[in-house]
């Protein structure tokens, strides 16, 4: 299995088939290897996008890691461990805040949010 970035598009072909139309994506990627990819929607593959693939004279298989063939692009990064948590403890910050009738303090505030992630963020890190 290989990884690179699509650096071009040079082309889609439709191809209608017994099950319906397939479109051909002629690609150049990062690493210099080119081939085309049948996807169900045109446009589905843009510059930019990485994939996992296998190529075979020319054709190009996308894969999942984990599930072998008919797979999909890696998408965004999953947030780090420290991001989820100042996320969550900023929710739960905020909604505490609609309990409070007194005026906010905005260095008291910002303390509690990063108190609270510090403390999700440690639980995580020792849970996995």
């Amino acid at each position: 299995m290989k990884t690179a970035k699509v650096t071009e598009v040079r082309g889609v072909r439709p191809w209608n088939g017994k099950n319906g139309t397939i479109f051909y994506h002629d690609i150049v990627l990062d690493n210099g290897d080119r081939g085309s990819i049948g996807k169900r929607s045109e446009g589905s593959i843009k510059v930019g996008d990485v994939i996992n693939y296998t190529i075979d004279g020319g054709r190009i298989s996308v894969l999942n890691p984990n599930n072998g063939p008919r797979g999909s692009f890696i998408g965004k990064p999953a947030a780090s461990p420290a991001a989820m948590a100042m996320s969550y403890a900023k929710d739960l910050v905020v909604a505490n805040l609609a309990k409070s009738e007194k005026p906010l303090d905005m260095a008291a505030l910002a303390d509690r949010v990063i108190n609270t992630a510090d403390r999700f963020n440690a639980w995580i890190k020792a849970n996995s």
